[in-house]
């Protein structure tokens, strides 16, 4: 991650509603990528609005975050951010979304069978977040002193490398963290002991991705003193309801 390369960043594709104001954007990623993404941001009195950044499973893409019954339920959880004056924004992964063609036109789900390719991609993933974070500092209507982040597996495990590694961060929600099966280099526990903010983990108890056993040792590990793990009777997919927690967690933690 090198802070003084030239984001060329840009906006389009301007979409307003009675609650909100979304854009489209792009700015340059890691070696030669172009990284494209949305940024909503709540209409309410406020002239500088937090942020969530929203990281979602491998393969997923950054307009999934806004369908209802989507795998992450992501417009439940867009609403209920906005509704408490909370911008979001998310970008589409390394080989996903408009940058499959990074991967030949597949998806990047293909990368749970290649470590090294998952490995090489949640690193990018990680530097391409942190330069989004860049991208929002660019923005008058941006709070970056009120950075959260909130991921969902794949994401989740970007959650932690971002939590540990970049003090711009100031409050996590890491959601089906999996804690086997995937790149040394991207396992949770490496990057909990380093974590000093505030973080909550969802967990189900029926997911195949972790143990909870697994689950709870990640938690133990996690350096921060304002933690707290909230388990589900479901498997590899969070409730409805997981919207209201990570909220409540925002608004608690990200003032």
């Amino acid at each position: 991650y090198d802070a003084t390369l030239p984001l060329n960043a840009r906006t389009f594709e301007r979409f307003d509603t009675t609650t909100f104001t979304r854009q489209k954007l792009v700015f340059d990623g890691w070696r030669g990528s172009r990284v494209p993404g949305l940024i909503a941001v709540p209409k309410n009195a406020a002239t500088r609005h937090p942020v969530i950044l929203l990281i979602d499973g491998i393969g997923g893409w950054k307009e999934r975050w806004w369908q209802n019954a989507s795998w992450n339920r992501g417009r439940v959880l867009i609403d209920s951010l906005i509704a408490a004056g909370y911008a979001v924004a998310m970008l589409d992964a390394p080989a996903s979304g408009e940058r499959t063609y990074e991967n030949d036109y597949e998806t990047a789900e293909t990368f749970v069978r290649k470590p090294a390719q998952w490995r090489d991609m949640g690193l990018q993933n990680a530097i391409e977040y942190r330069r989004l974070m860049d991208y929002l500092a660019t923005r008058a209507d941006i709070d970056t002193a009120h950075i959260g982040v909130l991921g969902l597996s794949h994401g989740a495990m970007m959650t932690f490398v971002l939590s540990a590694l970049d003090p711009r961060v100031r409050a996590a929600v890491a959601g089906l963290t999996p804690m086997q099966n995937i790149p040394d280099a991207l396992m949770p526990t490496n990057y909990a002991p380093r974590i000093q903010i505030p973080i909550l983990m969802l967990a189900g108890t029926q997911d195949t991705w972790y143990t909870r056993d697994q689950a709870e040792k990640a938690f133990g590990m996690i350096g921060s003193k304002e933690k707290q793990i909230i388990w589900y009777d479901v498997g590899h997919r969070v409730p409805e309801d997981y919207a209201g927690a990570a909220t409540n967690w925002f608004r608690r933690h990200l003032q």
